[in-house]
């Protein structure tokens, strides 16, 4: 086991969530990867519809403090490894847990062992 990998032990149904916590006044930006193919992108800057191939919300959009949380279910088969990769900014760090990744299996599917 690799702190900051979450490796699937059954093949199933997972809910896989973060909070990144980044320092005051700088933008977090990280990609979520499952057996290192990114399946979502979190930006503290928030939601914006259009231009982000252009220009990312984080480069453009000022925030006083930094936060980007997500909470997805994807399915896993078993020995899937999923991570964050921090893409820009820099994670805060405290004597309180600030920044936290977690992964639970829903239910297990057998078809997907076999996809």
């Amino acid at each position: 086991m690799s702190p900051g990998v979450f490796t699937a032990p059954l093949a199933g149904r997972y809910l896989l969530s973060a909070v990144l916590t980044g320092h005051r006044h700088e933008k977090v930006e990280a990609v979520l990867s499952r057996s290192n193919q990114g399946v979502a992108r979190v930006d503290s800057g928030g939601y914006e519809p259009e231009g982000l191939e252009n220009k990312p919300v984080a480069e453009s959009q000022p925030s006083p403090g930094t936060l980007g949380v997500f909470s997805l279910i994807l399915p896993l088969q078993a020995g899937d490894t999923v991570c964050v990769d921090l893409v820009m900014g820099q994670l805060a760090h405290s004597e309180e847990p600030l920044t936290i990744f977690s992964g639970a299996l829903l239910y297990g599917d057998p078809e997907l062992e076999h996809a």
